[in-house]
């Protein structure tokens, strides 16, 4: 920090503490959820966990039907017009994709994009955020180029400006991750190469990967990663639940079979779904109550036809449809088994010492995250797996539901406490680079050996001089 930032910096944190008794840092996060609402559920928990640690969060999204079923606590919603998939089984990753509110593709509505990059732009400077962080960008979400590299560029524009404190962009990279190879319009050529992107704009430290290295590293889906670019990139664990502990009042024998697509319904979950409850009376597990998860953004037909399906196979109704809910940590600690797909969802079950069939998603060719997630688990020795054509044999889908059942159980540590981690490293940096700010009482610092009390505020490495000025001690 040079001498002129560093007293500007004070003045505008001086100011601020004789209005305040003590400044709370704030957070801007920008998310997307555009298949299902994982990414959204990503977004709430670190908005939760930055507010835990005395943050004001706001998140920007245009995701609203998706982070409507999540507890953001107190954050401060803004909604971008929304975007929607072509249809469910459309490509995210292909910007023709897309469809704006005028049903147009965002690579040729530009007057939309130009309204969400002015109006991200007009947030940041409104909000004047202490930190922001991207959820998926720079290593994929490319489509919004358009907006989030301006607004990259405007943070890089304050950082060189002494009267405007700048504030430090973070990136929430997945376990799994494919580069994009084009990036969206509108954008400033950078050769589309996300490497010069993440080492332009993000300092060490700032890109936090919600994986567990012990698992799946960035490297076998990125490739191989710069050696300069080692240092801005941290594996923080999975975002998950924390593992809840077994009701005993609940017999073993009673226990029901989960099924889940997670957060988003496409034409594999369709299938997942009607596969089970066709396997159900070839199963070990053919006497217990199955509860077949689904999503809030299904389709009242799609709904409908899966509960005259399992009326059908049970008339009795122990295969209970119904939407997801929020005890679904509850129900999961509780289960004798879950079928679900290759997302989160596999580290709460593995988490929570839970027997498990993985049928992971078939998408396109460009998007194989769930089958290189399910097989790196499969491998592991932590589940069962089977693919979405496999299934189409219900006889096969119970023969390996009572192989999961048979794994061996041991509690295996995955590292599942991301958004702590991520929360615990934003806030540290914050209070590094602001060791002289008054802060809430769970950002407060320890002094430090070389400090000075002035009106109210602890100065690092500052010290008061003659006729008030301000002399920069070391």
């Amino acid at each position: 920090m040079g001498r002129c930032q560093g007293l500007n910096n004070y003045r505008r944190l001086l100011k601020l503490s004789n209005t305040r008794r003590s400044y709370m840092p704030k957070a801007l996060i920008w998310g997307e959820s555009l298949v299902g609402s994982g990414h959204a559920r990503v977004q709430s928990e670190l908005a939760r966990k930055l507010q835990e640690k005395g943050w004001e969060v706001s998140v920007i999204t245009s995701s609203k039907a998706h982070t409507d079923h999540f507890d953001f606590g107190k954050a401060n919603m803004i909604y971008q017009p929304q975007l929607k998939l072509k249809t469910p089984e459309s490509d995210p990753y292909k910007i023709a994709n897309l469809v704006t509110p005028d049903g147009k593709s965002l690579s040729t509505d530009m007057e939309y994009r130009k309204q969400r990059k002015e109006k991200l732009l007009n947030v940041y400077y409104d909000i004047r955020p202490d930190a922001i962080i991207t959820e998926m960008w720079p290593y994929a979400r490319a489509n919004f180029d358009f907006e989030l590299i301006p607004l990259a560029e405007a943070i890089k524009n304050d950082e060189n400006r002494d009267l405007t404190p700048a504030p430090r962009l973070y990136s929430i990279a997945r376990d799994i991750m494919f580069p994009p190879k084009i990036s969206s319009p509108d954008s400033p050529g950078l050769n589309n190469d996300r490497h010069t992107i993440a080492y332009k704009y993000f300092k060490a430290g700032s890109i936090f990967a919600r994986a567990d290295k012990s698992i799946i590293s960035l490297e076998a889906s990125i490739g191989a990663i710069p050696e300069h670019l080692y240092q801005n990139i941290e594996y923080v664990g999975y975002f998950g639940y924390r593992p809840r502990q077994k009701d005993p009042d609940i017999r073993d024998e009673t226990r029901e079979v989960l099924v889940s697509s997670g957060g988003g319904v496409t034409r594999d979950s369709i299938t997942l779904y009607k596969k089970s409850i066709a396997a159900r009376k070839f199963s070990s597990f053919k006497n217990r109550i199955w509860r077949i998860l689904i999503p809030h953004g299904c389709s009242t037909e799609t709904l409908m036809e899966i509960s005259s399906l399992a009326s059908a196979e049970d008339s009795g109704g122990r295969i209970i449809v119904e939407h997801n809910r929020t005890d679904f940590p509850d129900l999961l600690s509780n289960a004798a088994l879950l079928i679900c797909h290759g997302g989160n969802m596999i580290v709460e079950a593995v988490s929570a010492n839970i027997p498990l069939l993985v049928v992971p998603r078939q998408f396109a060719k460009n998007n194989l995250e769930q089958q290189i997630r399910a097989r790196a688990f499969y491998d592991k020795g932590l589940t069962e797996l089977a693919t979405i054509s496999e299934i189409d044999d219900p006889v096969y889908l119970a023969e390996k539901l009572d192989s999961a059942a048979k794994l061996p159980r041991s509690v295996f540590s995955v590292e599942h406490e991301g958004a702590d981690r991520v929360a615990e490293r934003i806030t540290q940096h914050f209070i590094d680079k602001n060791k002289f700010m008054p802060l809430p009482g769970s950002l407060q610092p320890m002094k430090p050996v070389n400090w000075k009390q002035s009106n109210g505020l602890i100065i690092y490495k500052y010290k008061t001089v003659k006729k008030g000025r301000i002399g920069f001690g070391r």
